[in-house]
């Protein structure tokens, strides 16, 4: 049974990889087609987020947000 488990488990961490890369090469030929940095991506997200939030776009926010 644990076998089963363990195959199960890998295959949905081949699948979460897998999606994972095709969403950054998403996000690259957006940020491409656009104009911009993968970063300015990246910045744009959190200051959509924060607007549909409520919360305050402040540079402190996109320090956290960006690493």
């Amino acid at each position: 049974m644990a076998g089963i488990e363990d195959s199960r488990t890998l295959a949905m961490v081949h699948g979460l990889r897998e999606l994972v890369v095709q969403l950054n090469l998403f996000g690259s030929e957006f940020a491409r087609t656009h104009g911009l940095h993968a970063t300015d991506v990246r910045a744009l997200i959190a200051l959509l987020d924060a607007a549909r939030t409520g919360a305050p776009a402040t540079p402190g926010l996109l320090g956290r947000q960006l690493g």
